[in-house]
């Protein structure tokens, strides 16, 4: 994951942070950060924050237990397009 995301375009690493960073701070930046199958993140208007890997991810998973969120495992993120209330 440290090379360009195609599904944006090719957009880097850096800038996709840049990117969810804006939309974690309300500063009105909207979008969904998808490469395929392989990892998304979904920020909603509530500022819950989805991400998804097709791999097992148990270390991500203890240190965002260790920096006082609460992961979940969902089947499916709220914040996708078949679930997007704003259609």
């Amino acid at each position: 994951m440290d090379g360009d995301l195609p599904h944006l375009g090719g957009t880097s690493l850096p800038v996709a942070l840049e990117l969810v960073r804006a939309m974690l701070r309300d500063q009105g930046a909207w979008c969904r950060l998808e490469v395929g199958d392989v990892f998304t993140v979904h920020v909603g208007w509530d500022q819950y924050t989805c991400v998804r890997s097709d791999r097992p991810c148990a270390d991500a998973v203890a240190r965002t237990r260790e920096l006082g969120l609460f992961p979940e495992q969902l089947t499916a993120s709220p914040c996708a397009a078949e679930f997007d209330e704003r259609k």
